[in-house]
């Protein structure tokens, strides 16, 4: 099927690894996520993350996050200048019970 305006969609690509480190569990990951034809609900165009997380104790995770969104292009008259491009940085901790 064609996507047009009327027929966003979406998809993402994830790579991940999980491991030890100072006897804890870990994890690594890398992504990709792609728009098409979804400009009028605000998401990028495109996306590349990055994350780690780690087990500080048994029941306690901290995890951090890059995401670097790339805005669709703002006209066909220039091209290369886009509105929105955004970086964000997360810093998270959980408690599993």
């Amino acid at each position: 099927a064609t996507a047009t305006a009327d027929n966003p969609w979406a998809g993402t690509l994830l790579a991940g690894y999980h491991f030890n480190f100072m006897g804890q569990k870990s994890r690594f990951g890398v992504g990709f996520e792609f728009t098409q034809h979804a400009e009028n609900l605000l998401l990028p165009s495109h996306r590349y993350l990055v994350n780690y997380s780690t087990d500080i104790t048994k029941n306690v995770n901290a995890m951090f996050a890059y995401y670097y969104d790339c805005a669709y292009k703002l006209n066909t008259y220039m091209p290369t200048r886009r509105i929105g491009d955004n970086s964000t940085f997360m810093l998270g901790l959980s408690v599993h019970f």
